[in-house]
This record gives structure tokens, C-alpha cells and sequence, in this order.
């Protein structure tokens, strides 16, 4: 076994933000440090929990493990209609109205839950009673102080003015300024809907947002330190990895909620109950990739190569791994790789060669020559190995491999881990065509998505303010994936019921009953024991370049076999993986994670 590209280069930085550096969306450093230690407050009791009635009415919308989940059990939880209920004090809310959060919510379907969202809990529509004040820090009888952390800087849109000052906050409770920026805008309707919609027991859920530019260790622990200072947040929401953030945050006692690729499951168990993630840890989503090589690629012969006289010989593997010292991975993310490696291995997978991958983003740098080498040096070296299927595990790329293997005229077969960037059809878009269309495959947590103007999280905003635009709403929704982990937290505050604490809450996501998704719309999402992260399985998609996405006005598109089914990892079937395509019935995923054609679908 060969293993190439291991050549020192920069100094690691953020997956994401390097990913966003890519599109010119950020700016320049800037640290202010202060230092504060206050004490951690104690958690107080947990509630009991009730059983919701079963679901019998299977010709109702797909829901997601929610549907049975049992919740806070209280005499003072009203039914659906209950007009009882003191509301908590004003907030200001998208456009500048005024938003309360009823006594009486808006319950859909049959059985009813708290939106149209399947992930969305069973129906708590109304609450009277004593929530208990202070039940923990950053929550009184009338508020629970939220903290939406975007790591980026700030943003220059079509709207609003450039950007507002890096580090510093604007609160959402606070009528908007008319430049506000993009973000505060998108979490200001995100606030309003979710205050509007989900049962807080008498609460608002009151949003700051911290333009963050200061992105070494020191700088983001004393952040933290400083925010609580400032805040005194009963939680803080973030789609980005901050470790260091992080972690001064919990061992003060605030709760984090994000969606970060990568975290591994040991990072969550140093604090138990205090982090939590939409998406799976590393450990989960790497058995997921590898249990479906190891049952669809491994030990099968080539069926889907462009070279010639391959299809139907045995394939030999060759991996590409995020290389750790190559500016914008993370040891995370070559972690993932050797992961993969290891559990391919003991299933019988072999492979020729390992080689170090460096960023394809990044664009305009001193080192754009020598990253070129790199990917040409690697596709000659799976080539002159006899690599007949190339197993992609993470990292970023805008065509450099796809475009250094069709220029040496070399199409192996792909079979690429989603990392939430790569699986988007705008990302597909942007690989070499002849190299990807019919001989690429991804795995991916993300379900099957519609148009933009579909989308949960733009219909979301647009249900708090009718004038959001597309653009606005695409770098939260998409990119941050800001609105499933801002519904984790909402979720985590309903399932906790009135007396809310890290205990009731992490009791509430633990009642959540495992088990398979029942639609390729809404992945499995519980919690066993141990475990803090919410997406338990996947899909599979292959590549078209003559497909057209929903909402893309450009061809080529991530297909979904079998309707984009979705599988655990102990659940791919025994076949070879391109088995289930069939191009002219298999529906195109909506999904993009860039950006978004904004004249599509409206």
C-alpha cells in the first residue's frame, strides 16, 4: 500500500469558515478578550413524563420519531383550543411586530404536532400554571436567554447596509435597525416563528447574535467568558465547530446546540447533557459509510467505472483523506477517514493506495500551484496503482480531483461521504462532468429535499415575514444549517416542560423512541444512551449530469434511488450499490449547501 500527498503545508484552520473564504464570505481577524469565572448554577429537579396518544391515521403527512414521544407531564398543560395562559413580556419580532408566544398554539395535522414539520413534537397546545421561575441559569418565569453564535463575521447583502461592527452583538429582543444585517434578520424570523409555534410554558425565547471574528483558541475561550458575563445565556446555538467555545460554555453549565461535521461522540460525553447536535457524531456516521462499502463495494466487481474493460473485474480501492496539516481540515476530519479505513479493513476492503488530500476551495493563494501538483500527483499515483474505485472520506473540493483524474483520462468509480457541502447539487455541479456523471456516488445524512421556496426553514421565515427573500434566508438555512438546530433547541425546551434544566431536557430527547425512518423526507432522529446527536441514518445518491435539480435552473443533479430510502448503518442492503438506480424514474434531491438559484421555483 502506497501512501502519497503527505507534504507539510498550512497551519490547520475551520472546515466551514474556510469553505465560506472560498465564496469571499469572510473578513478580517480581530480579537477583544476579557475574562470573567462565574459560578455554574445547580440543575433542580426532572419531570415526569406522559405517553402521547399512537398514531392511527396512516394517511396523515410522514412524521419523525416525535410522533410518539412522551412529554412533561403537568395538570396545567391544556389541551388543543385551552384559551387560558398568561403570556411573558414583549418581544419584538420579524418586521417589528410585536410577538408573544399565545396561550393557545396553532396544532397541525392528525395526530396533531406543533408544525407541519415532521420532526416537529406532538401538539402541547396551551399551559396554565406555575413554570417554576428560575429554574436554572439564563432562564426566569418569562425568558430563556439564547445566544445564536455565527462564527463568520458579518455578511454584506443586497439589503442592509455592509456589515455591522465584528465582535459584538444585536439583540433580537430590540425593535430591528433599518440596515440590520442579514443574519440578525434571518434569527429575528427564525425567533418569531419558533416563539410563535412551540410551547415554551409561559417563556420567550430571547435571541442575541454574536458576529464572531476571532478565531484563535484563546480568543474564543475568552468569548466565552465574556459572553456569559454579558448574557448570562441559558444556551447558545451554533452551526460551526468551536471546540474551545464550547467547552468553557459547558463547564459553566450553559447548554450548546449545533451542527457541526465531525464532532466525535466523546466530545458530547465529557458533557453529558450540556451539547447536543442535529447532526450524528464522527463515530456514527462513519460506521454508516463504511458498513455501506463494506456490504455494496467490497468483495464486488467494478459496475459503474468510465475506463475501459473495468466493469465486471475486481475493484481495487484507493482512498482520498483530508490531509491534517493542509490549511482548513481539522484533525476531525482525517479522523473520519482512518475510521473508515480501519472498519473497510476489517470487512475484507484493501487498499492501494491512501493519499492526502488538500483543500479544493481555496482560491487566489501563493499555494494554488503546488495544491494542483498534489491532486494530479495523486489521481497518476490511483491510476498507476490500478485503483478502480476511489473512496472519497470528507474533504472539500470544487472539481480539482474530478478535473486532474478526466485530464490524465482516468474515470474511476466514486464513492464520496456527505459532509453537508459536498452532497449539494451546486457542489456536483461545479466537479468535472465526464468524470462524475454515472460513475459517482455519495452518502449522505441529509433527506430528500424540495425547491428552496419549499424548504422548511425558507417557508419558516417567510411564515414570520412574508417580504424574506431567497438570498437571505440561504446562508442560515443552508449553509448553517440554523434552522434545525435552532428547532433541537425548541424541541429540547418543549419535551423538558415547564420546569426547564438540563436534566428534564436531556430526559425529554432520551424518551425519544429509536426507530427507522417511515419517509425519505425526514431522516431517524433519537437518542440512545450516551449519545447527544439526533440523525441516525442516511442515503444514497449517484450522479447525473443531465438531471435538473428542484429549484436549479442549471443540469446536473444528485439522483435518489428508491425515492431517496433512507438506512441505518446495519441496514444497506446486500448489492452492489449502483443496483437501485434507475436515471429515468429516480427523483433529483433539492438539496444545495452554497447557494441557491433565487429566480427558481418562486
Amino acid at each position: 500500500m502506497a501512501v502519497v500527498g503527505s507534504k507539510t503545508r498550512t497551519k490547520r484552520t475551520d472546515y466551514l469558515p474556510l469553505v465560506t473564504a472560498t465564496l469571499a464570505m469572510l473578513l478580517l481577524l480581530a480579537v477583544l478578550p476579557s475574562a470573567l469565572n462565574l459560578p455554574q448554577s445547580e440543575p433542580t429537579e426532572t419531570l415526569e413524563y406522559a405517553p402521547v396518544p399512537p398514531e392511527d391515521d396512516i394517511t396523515t403527512p410522514p412524521v419523525g420519531n416525535f410522533s410518539s414521544l412522551g412529554l412533561g407531564s403537568s395538570l396545567s398543560l391544556g389541551g388543543i383550543g385551552d384559551p387560558e395562559g398568561q403570556p411573558p413580556p414583549d418581544i419584538t419580532g420579524a418586521g417589528g411586530r410585536v410577538v408573544k408566544t399565545p396561550s393557545t398554539k396553532r396544532c397541525v395535522g392528525n395526530p396533531p404536532r406543533q408544525t407541519a414539520d415532521p420532526l416537529s413534537p406532538p401538539c402541547v397546545a396551551s399551559y396554565t400554571g406555575d413554570n417554576g421561575g428560575s429554574t436554572y441559569k439564563g432562564v426566569t418565569a418569562d425568558e430563556i436567554r439564547v445566544i445564536y453564535f455565527f462564527y463568520n463575521g458579518c455578511r454584506s447583502t443586497s439589503q442592509g447596509r455592509e456589515c455591522p461592527t465584528n465582535n459584538s452583538f444585536v439583540d433580537i429582543g430590540r425593535p430591528p435597525e433599518p440596515d440590520e444585517d442579514v443574519i440578525a434578520r434571518g434569527v429575528r424570523r427564525l425567533q418569531t416563528f419558533f416563539n410563535d409555534r412551540y410551547q415554551t410554558y409561559g417563556r420567550t425565547v430571547h435571541f442575541w447574535v454574536w458576529y464572531n471574528n476571532s478565531r484563535t483558541a484563546e480568543a474564543l475561550r475568552a468569548r466565552a467568558i465574556e459572553h456569559i458575563k454579558l448574557i448570562d445565556p441559558f444556551a447558545v446555538v451554533h452551526g460551526i465547530s468551536a471546540p474551545e467555545y464550547t467547552e468553557v460554555m459547558a463547564r459553566r453549565g450553559v447548554l450548546t446546540f449545533n451542527s457541526a461535521v465531525g464532532t466525535p461522540g466523546d466530545f458530547f460525553r465529557k458533557f453529558p447533557g450540556l451539547v447536543w447536535s442535529y447532526l450524528p457524531s464522527l463515530e456514527i456516521q462513519a460506521r454508516s459509510y463504511s458498513s455501506m462499502i463494506c456490504r455494496q463495494i467490497v468483495n464486488r466487481p467494478v459496475a459503474f467505472s468510465g475506463n475501459p474493460g473495468e466493469n465486471g473485474q475486481p475493484r481495487m480501492l484507493g482512498m482520498l483523506r483530508p490531509d491534517p496539516e493542509a490549511g482548513g481540515y481539522g484533525p476531525e476530519l482525517s479522523g473520519f477517514a482512518d475510521r473508515v479505513r480501519s472498519e473497510v479493513e476489517a470487512c475484507g476492503g484493501k487498499f492501494a493506495v491512501v493519499a492526502n488530500m488538500p483543500n479544493g476551495g481555496q482560491v487566489n493563494s501563493g499555494e494554488e500551484h503546488e495544491k494542483e501538483q498534489q491532486f494530479s500527483q495523486n489521481m497518476a499515483e490511483f491510476r498507476s496503482k490500478g485503483v478502480t474505485t476511489v473512496i472519497w472520506a470528507w474533504g472539500f473540493d470544487l472539481g480539482r480531483n474530478s478535473g486532474a483524474a478526466a485530464r490524465q483520462g482516468y474515470f474511476p468509480e466514486w464513492i464520496l461521504a456527505g459532509d453537508n457541502i459536498m452532497d449539494g447539487y451546486d457542489v456536483g455541479q461545479a466537479q468535472d462532468q465526464q468524470a462524475f456523471d454515472g460513475h459517482a456516488w455519495i452518502q449522505t445524512v441529509q433527506a430528500r429535499s424540495p425547491a428552496f421556496n419549499q424548504d422548511l426553514c425558507f417557508t419558516a421565515m417567510r411564515e414570520a415575514d412574508a417580504e424574506t427573500p431567497q438570498e437571505d434566508a440561504a446562508l442560515l438555512c443552508r449553509l448553517h444549517l440554523a434552522y434545525e438546530a435552532i428547532r433541537q433547541l425548541f424541541i429540547g425546551i418543549q419535551v423538558a416542560g415547564p420546569k426547564l434544566n438540563p436534566p428534564s431536557m436531556d430526559t425529554g430527547y432520551h424518551a425519544i423512541p429509536p426507530g427507522p425512518s417511515e419517509s425519505p423526507l425526514v431522516p431517524a432522529c433519537y437518542y440512545v444512551p450516551g449519545d447527544y446527536t439526533c440523525i441516525k441514518d442516511a442515503t444514497a445518491m449517484y450522479w447525473d449530469r443531465n438531471g435538473t435539480a428542484p429549484g436549479s435552473s442549471s443540469p446536473g443533479c444528485w439522483r435518489m434511488p428508491d425515492e431517496g430510502k433512507r438506512y441505518t448503518a446495519d441496514g444497506w442492503a446486500n448489492q452492489d450499490i449502483s443496483a437501485r438506480a434507475k436515471p429515468d424514474r429516480d427523483p433529483c434531491n433539492g438539496y444545495s449547501s452554497l447557494s441557491i438559484n433565487v429566480n427558481a421555483g418562486v
